[in-house]
């Protein structure tokens, strides 16, 4: 191979990925460059057979700026398509096209990048990819907080609590105030989180960009 594309299995929900050794219908792609079908072949999930078509879900990571045609066809269960911002073109084909419609896929990225524009050219939902907010620390734990969208859109708080010296971790989930989104300031965002990552709410360049699409009404 000319190029270091990699493949990697990966939970669907975490925040901070874990490796899966068996089935799972998420699969990462990371590298540099524009990845095509024929790399599919290079791909060793031992001790299993690498199959597309068990994988529902594909992120193509910060560094791929590209798919050709065959690529993404070749998963023919795909159901999401997470788009990174280094993503600036997908060959377009009819069985591209048809596979997108028939499964109702879902395109997660950010706004104003090809992820939006591709969505919208393909008649599919668009939903914002998760914004990394802030983590916040202390001699038991430490809190790593996102803002998270549903497959239908809703947004909501999520934080990974990873524990130390024998501490336990966890998973908190936040529920959103109706309407805020609409019509909110970074700064009444970060009063959600407290004082400990205000400063670091403040100057978070992609949800001050999330926050000013938003009140503009074009979501």
């Amino acid at each position: 191979m000319s190029r270091e594309i990699h493949f990697k299995q990966y939970t669907p929900n975490a925040n901070y990925y874990t490796p899966m050794p068996n089935f799972t219908p998420y699969l990462r792609v990371f590298g540099q460059g524009v990845v095509c079908k024929k790399e599919l072949t290079h791909i060793n999930m031992w001790p299993d057979t690498f199959d597309p078509g068990n994988y529902t879900s594909i992120e193509l990571d910060s560094g791929i700026t590209g798919a050709k045609a065959g690529f993404l066809e070749s998963f023919y269960h795909l159901e999401k398509l997470i788009l990174s911002e280094s993503v600036q073109s997908i060959d377009d084909t009819k069985e591209l096209s048809a596979m997108l419609t028939k499964n109702q896929v879902i395109v997660r990225g950010t706004f104003d990048t090809f992820a939006e524009e591709f969505a919208s050219r393909h008649h599919l939902r668009f939903v914002h990819a998760n914004i990394h907010l802030g983590e916040s620390s202390n001699q038991y734990e430490t809190d790593v907080w996102s803002l998270r969208f549903e497959d239908n859109g809703t947004p909501y708080l999520h934080c990974n609590a990873f524990g130390q010296r024998g501490f336990m971790g966890g998973e908190e989930r936040r529920e959103l105030p109706d309407g805020l989104l609409g019509n909110c300031t970074i700064e009444k965002f970060a009063e959600l989180l407290g004082e400990h990552l205000t400063e670091q709410i403040l100057q978070n360049k992609p949800l001050h960009h999330f926050l000013e699409r938003m009140n503009l009404g074009k979501p």
